[in-house]
């Protein structure tokens, strides 16, 4: 049983190693087809939710793959801006005039003035806090914080367009 569960698992790489080579740099293709069998091996026949088990392989390779896309374009836009992650303490930091910085924050405290809930949102947000602690601190559903800043992040922009910094 075992052997052909490995014999298997063999043919199974050699075609998923087939399917990545033909999306993704050659040299990079063998990390990915590892990495999603260890997902297969780990999560097994139960994580297959009733479909085929190689249809379900074959999405857990499209997954990783499209991962490492992600990461590739994150990485090649933060090179492009020669700009390290670890050098921007906060999201704010980031812009390129100290007016602009003012500004944004001016339009921050004006938007706390009016709506405490937002201000306190975006300023912690400003600051590099991830939305997850939050929404834990504030005792929130992440989906419902997710809401209320998209509310709140549109109230700043007729701020900011008021200010006349965005168009």
């Amino acid at each position: 049983m075992e052997r052909a569960r490995e014999s298997w698992l063999e043919d199974l790489r050699r075609h998923m190693l087939g399917i990545a080579a033909r999306r993704v740099p050659v040299d990079e293709a063998e990390d990915l087809v590892q990495k999603a069998l260890q997902v297969i091996v780990e999560r097994g026949d139960a994580a297959s939710d009733g479909r085929p088990p190689v249809a379900w392989c074959l999405q857990v390779l499209r997954n990783v793959i499209g991962n490492h896309y992600r990461r590739t374009a994150t990485r090649n836009r933060l090179l492009d801006r020669s700009v390290a992650p670890e050098t921007l303490s906060r999201p704010l930091e980031s812009l390129d005039t100290e007016q602009r910085l003012r500004t944004i924050e001016e339009g921050l405290a004006e938007l706390a003035a009016g709506d405490d809930n937002c201000g306190r949102y975006l300023q912690r947000m400003a600051d590099g806090e991830p939305a997850r602690e939050i929404a834990r601190d504030e005792g929130l559903d992440s989906n419902a914080l997710y809401q209320r800043l998209y509310r709140c992040r549109r109230k700043l922009r007729d701020i900011l367009r008021q200010k006349g910094v965005l168009p």
